[in-house]
C-alpha cells in the first residue's frame, strides 16, 4: 500500500472509529515503514543517523522498528542502531540508559 492509499484509508477510518488517534498512530507507523526516502531532501545520506530500538515497546513493536530500519538501509541510508530494554518512551522508562546512548551516538567515549 503506497502513501496515497494509506492517506485515503486514514480519512475513511476517521469518520467511523471512536478513537481516531489510535488509527493515526497505526497509519503513521505503516507509512514510515513503506515510505520512499528518495523523494525527500532531508539529508539522510549526508547526516549521521542513529536509531534507538526500544525492546520493550508495545506501541511500535521491535519487529516494526526493524522493518523501518530495513527500509532505510535498503534505500542506502546507513543507520547506527542502539538497543535498550525500554518502553515506547525511553526518556521515562530508561532515562539514564537513553542519555548514555545519545552520548555514544554523538561520539563521546563512554
Amino acid at each position: 500500500m503506497d502513501s496515497f492509499h494509506v492517506s485515503e484509508l486514514f480519512v475513511s477510518l476517521l469518520q467511523i472509529l471512536p478513537f481516531p488517534g489510535l488509527v493515526f498512530l497505526m497509519i503513521s507507523s505503516t507509512t514510515t515503514q513503506i515510505q520512499d526516502l528518495s523523494n525527500h531532501s532531508c539529508g539522510v545520506e549526508e547526516i549521521p543517523t542513529s536509531y534507538v530500538v526500544c525492546e520493550g515497546d508495545r506501541t511500535c513493536l521491535p519487529e516494526w522498528q526493524a522493518a523501518m530500519l530495513a527500509n532505510a538501509e535498503k534505500q542506502g541510508v546507513h543507520v547506527d542502531t542502539y538497543r535498550i530494554n525500554a518502553s515506547h518512551s525511553p526518556f521515562l522508562s530508561q532515562p539514564e540508559k537513553l542519555a548514555e546512548v545519545i552520548r555514544q551516538a554523538t561520539g563521546e567515549e563512554i
